[in-house]
């Protein structure tokens, strides 16, 4: 723990000079000679030398020669170590629904005492909500045809082939829950004053779109969602879904490691 905290403070004290930040920044886009590194700034080479050994030394930076040229490249590991330590504190507000900036985080006693944001309930009254939502399902999906819980991967393809080809031949339970959940997602966030048109930033439209499109084909071939095969179908301990649902946990725990935590 102490040698962490170590390697915290040697990283945050880098990174602490406007310059060094614009570097690391430089090298977040790939490898590049300390030429091309100096170049932006108005200070001479030697002085670039030195904000470099101080990355080095923190172990944000590592450096090999070409013949007479020096490259650099940015090392992951204490950037993520710190990423993951700034990470923590904010989890840990949007975990109990609040505000950062009304929250008082550096007092124990008022984060007890303070009142959740907009009245919004605690985590375990939610979870016994959902649960309550998912036991209640099942009841409601029964009127009209079979039993099937809540759930959104079918339906979705139901509410595409209803119109197109008549199948299936009567509006389902499942398909008019699909159309409320918006409806009713709509509402809580208006009531909340938490609702308000906004797009995501530069590449997070596109990325957000090819995230669905995956999330939609994987659904139909996995024969569900994490809703259907996580929250309905495993509270009546089908070992498919329960197979299904920690094959999506492994997949997450896959792709969180490939985007975020493995070693550049």
């Amino acid at each position: 723990m102490v040698k962490y905290r170590a390697s915290l403070d040697t990283t945050f004290a880098a990174l602490a000079d406007p310059t060094r930040r614009a570097i690391v920044a430089h090298l977040a886009r790939g490898e590049s000679s300390v030429t091309a590194l100096a170049a932006p700034h108005r200070i001479s080479l030697p002085a670039i030398s030195k904000h470099l050994m101080v990355l080095e030394r923190a172990g944000l930076l590592a450096r090999r020669r070409e013949g007479r040229v020096h490259r650099c490249r940015l090392v992951g590991g204490p950037m993520r170590d710190a990423a993951v330590w700034l990470a923590r504190p904010l989890l840990g507000e949007l975990s109990r629904g609040r505000r950062g900036e009304a929250s008082g985080y550096g007092n124990p006693g008022e984060r007890e005492r303070a009142q959740p944001e907009h009245g919004k309930w605690s985590w375990p009254m939610t979870g016994i909500a959902v649960g309550v939502m998912i036991a209640a399902g099942w009841w409601a999906s029964g009127f009209g045809s079979r039993p099937a819980g809540i759930t959104f991967a079918s339906n979705t393809g139901y509410l595409l082939t209803y119109p197109l080809v008549g199948y299936p031949t009567q509006v389902t339970w499942s398909m008019v829950m699909l159309l409320g959940v918006p409806v009713g997602a709509f509402a809580g966030a208006w009531r909340a004053g938490d609702f308000r048109w906004k797009l995501p930033p530069g590449w997070s439209l596109l990325k957000i779109f090819g995230g669905g499109l995956l999330m939609g084909g994987a659904a139909l071939l996995a024969e569900g969602c994490n809703i259907n095969q996580g929250l309905t179908n495993s509270a009546t301990l089908s070992v498919g879904s329960l197979v299904t649902f920690a094959s999506m946990a492994l997949g997450a725990w896959l792709a969180l490691w490939a985007l975020f935590l493995r070693a550049p």
